[in-house]
């Protein structure tokens, strides 16, 4: 973990105290649990992405401490209280997993955005090819310059050769040399 992320865990800690010490002391209805929502929306950036499911945990664990104990002393029925509490650790687990969820959609995007990159750096050859019937040479239509075939397609391609003969180039090139079955 690095410096940053050990920094911003520290501070999303202090933020939870804050948040539940304020849930306790003030009944606030359903709006008690949207304390924690901003420090969720704090975990955002990249350095703190790692503190969203946590800081989720760690608010509803807050949550239902604060339901279990009765610091706040609610004055609605303890039904209501009840209600509240379970909306508001819905909203913040809707919101972490929405977030989450577009954590992942912003990565996907990044990786296609770098093949969608990598796709167009690479070279193709297409469309007709002046090419000689006798020295296989090609021209460029630059300066009407001809070179070898092997030469082109390496300088327009990500192509690259290995030189050998083939079987009937090999007997007609070389009849005199004795066949290997």
């Amino acid at each position: 973990m690095t410096r940053e992320e050990r920094s911003a865990g520290g501070w999303l800690a202090a933020g939870l105290a804050v948040a539940f010490a304020v849930d306790s002391c003030f009944p606030l209805g359903v709006a008690s649990g949207m304390l924690y929502v901003p420090l969720q929306l704090l975990c955002q950036p990249a350095h703190r992405r790692r503190w969203l499911l946590p800081v989720a945990a760690v608010s509803t664990v807050l949550i239902v401490l604060d339901l279990a104990i009765g610091i706040g002393g609610a004055s609605s029925p303890r039904w209501v209280y009840l209600t509240n509490r379970a909306g508001s650790t819905i909203v913040l687990w809707t919101i972490a997993l929405l977030l989450r969820r577009s954590f992942r959609a912003e990565a996907e995007h990044d990786r296609a955005l770098e093949r969608a990159a990598a796709l167009a750096e690479r070279r193709v050859l297409a469309g007709m090819l002046p090419i000689c019937a006798a020295c296989k040479r090609i021209q460029r239509s630059d300066d009407d310059a001809w070179q070898p075939l092997e030469a082109y397609i390496q300088a327009h391609s990500e192509a690259s050769f290995s030189h050998g003969l083939c079987p009937s180039c090999l007997e007609a090139l070389y009849a005199e040399l004795p066949r290997v079955p």
